[in-house]
């Protein structure tokens, strides 16, 4: 069990070694290049409850679907550092089928973000951004609309893979929190969802021909 533990240590410290450990940055990272990215994803999922009650039995479900898209620029004030603004546009949209009735969920917002690399490719990073949730709801009884204030902020470490001069794939792990706020005829609710996020992006390095 102490050799597992031991070629285990032996196996991080040389990976780490790696990913720090470089002589020169690429030039892709150096002052004046230019970073653009971002992601976008797509979700469907279906979501069914059951109950049992004296009153008779029954099913509830509801299909859900998501689009998110988060686009990225900005550029290198030193080499190594890169600060630039990004943004969220997330959409979900809820459909219960058997109460006719939908909801959908609008969340913008828009902010700062900044990376710091390492010679290797390795890097921090860090964002925060406001903006909004708009909620919407329609049903058999009508329909109404509310929004709510939106702010959220990410911190992690990455690694940009570069597959040639300019375009960089870059796995990701980071702490990300997303806060909303609705205030409503006097009453004031929050929400808050704190997780790990595992993330996997694609990058493009710009850079004068030049230099």
């Amino acid at each position: 069990m102490k050799t597992k533990k031991l070629i285990a240590v032996a196996v991080v410290i040389s990976l780490g070694t790696q990913l720090f450990a470089q002589s020169e940055y690429h030039p892709a990272l150096r002052k004046g290049s230019v970073l653009a990215g971002g992601s976008i994803s797509l979700g469907f999922g279906n979501h069914v409850s059951e109950y049992n009650s004296p009153w008779g039995n029954g099913s509830d479900e509801v299909s859900q679907t998501s689009i998110a898209i988060k686009p990225m620029i900005g550029s290198f004030i030193k080499d190594g550092l890169v600060v630039g603004l990004y943004g969220d546009l997330t959409s979900e949209t809820f459909s219960d089928k058997s109460s006719d009735s939908k909801q959908t969920v609008l969340q913008y917002a828009i902010g700062p973000i900044a990376r710091y690399y390492f010679k290797a490719g390795t890097f921090l990073f860090g964002d925060i951004a406001f903006g909004q949730a708009i909620y919407s709801y329609s049903g058999q009884g009508g329909s109404e609309e509310s929004k709510g204030d939106r702010s959220l902020w990410k911190a992690g470490i990455g690694h940009a893979i570069f597959l040639n001069e300019h375009v960089a794939l870059e796995p990701s792990v980071a702490y990300q929190s997303n806060s909303t706020k609705e205030s409503e005829d006097g009453l004031e609710s929050v929400q808050r969802i704190g997780q790990v996020v595992f993330g996997l992006g694609l990058s493009i390095y710009l850079r004068k021909a030049s230099e």
